[in-house]
């Protein structure tokens, strides 16, 4: 029931992404507008919300990984052959988020119209 609940967050986080990156490429930045007022329960400040719709990519990556490993486990145990790529995958997207919060690199995992904000750390 886990694998389930879990791989139905990772898709339902999928198309958010595909909708800001192309929406920037498209018409402009209505989807991730439209991201940052959603995520106003979750944050108040504008900065806050803009860095989470910064990090996205990496945060599904990461979810997407997870759910993949759990549902590997799942079929067939414990092998590290199958998961040892993943994890590696999973620790490349976390390092990737905290490198986005902190930074705004790699570029390659910020959507096109968010690539000017400056990080946590480079704002000082």
């Amino acid at each position: 029931m886990a694998i389930v609940l879990m791989a139905i967050l990772s898709a339902a986080g999928v198309w958010p992404c595909v909708l800001v990156w192309r929406d920037a490429w498209i018409r402009g930045t209505r989807a991730s507008d439209a991201m940052e007022v959603g995520l106003t329960a979750m944050s108040t400040n504008p900065r806050s919300r803009r860095a989470m719709v910064r990090t996205m990519v990496s945060t599904e990556g990461f979810l997407v990984c997870l759910t993949v490993s759990l549902w590997l486990f799942e079929l067939c145990g414990d092998l590290v052959a199958l998961h040892a790529p993943l994890l590696l995958l999973m620790l490349f997207f976390a390092l990737a988020h905290l490198s986005i919060v902190l930074f705004n690199r790699p570029r390659f995992l910020v959507p096109p119209h968010l690539r000017q904000d400056r990080g946590r750390w480079t704002r000082r």
